[in-house]
């Protein structure tokens, strides 16, 4: 017989990222829906448009299998041998559905407990006029404690940089939200890199005055990499993130030896 939800009941934030935790997310933040609103969310994208009495956000990230950055300086993201690593070891469809399917645990525990969830998706559905999501992911995390907004318009968080794929779930449990994220990650590795991402982003997209051109990205992106700006035909439909390699923050000081 299928397992009934419960009637709402106290459910504690620790109980939640427990939870998570054994699901494989590598960390998880709590937010209040309203600290999202910091994020200037558009009607129809504030949390209660998609979730009524929505009152907390779930937010966490998977990290993501960088083979270049942990084995080769070499390599950079753009070339075959990181899109092989896209497809199949962390980023992508992939990675994207590991991170949905995560959310979709997490709602369902929630629901179990007796309370209202709903998973936000990582990928689609999205608007594609404006390029914007559900409810920004990066957002929700940084409103969830967990990292920063770089310079290069990625998340950043502690040890792992750029190299994470964030998910979330609205709901309507009122959960104790993380403190506030502290640190200045992009701010102090700035200091080496020197804006590696604005000099390095072959779309030109990551401005110097700390504008970004979103959809000069993603035509870069999605239109095939290269294609407008003279690279080898065998490489338009491979990923580009450049900016995410040459970023510092939270990039291996030692080779991994097997």
């Amino acid at each position: 017989m299928a397992k009934k939800p419960q009637k709402s009941s106290k459910l504690t934030e620790k109980e939640v990222k427990r939870f998570a935790l054994s699901q494989g997310a590598d960390v998880v933040g709590i937010a209040s829906v309203e600290s999202l609103l910091e994020a200037s969310l558009p009607e129809g994208r504030r949390p209660w448009d998609i979730l009524p009495g929505a009152k907390s956000v779930v937010s966490f990230y998977m990290m993501g299998i960088d083979t270049p950055r942990l084995l080769r300086d070499d390599w950079f993201l753009g070339t075959p041998e990181h899109s092989i690593n896209f497809v199949l070891l962390g980023s992508g469809w992939p990675g994207a559905t590991q991170v949905d399917l995560l959310g979709y645990k997490i709602a369902r525990f929630l629901i179990h407990r007796g309370f209202k969830a709903i998973p936000i998706p990582s990928g689609h559905p999205y608007d594609k006029i404006n390029l914007r999501g559900i409810i920004s992911q990066k957002h929700a995390a940084v409103a969830a404690g967990l990292g920063e907004i770089g310079f290069n318009q990625l998340l950043l968080v502690p040890k792992f940089g750029c190299n994470v794929y964030p998910g979330s779930v609205l709901t309507t449990a009122v959960l104790k939200a993380n403190p506030k994220y502290e640190k200045r990650l992009c701010e102090e590795t700035r200091k080496d890199c020197n804006f590696l991402c604005v000099s390095s982003c072959p779309s030109k997209a990551i401005k110097k005055d700390g504008s970004f051109d979103k959809k000069e990205c993603h035509v870069f992106l999605y239109e095939g990499v290269g294609k407008r700006f003279g690279y080898p035909p065998h490489q338009h439909m491979l990923r580009c993130g450049v900016c995410m390699n040459v970023c510092p923050a939270g990039k291996p000081t030692k080779k991994i030896i097997a």
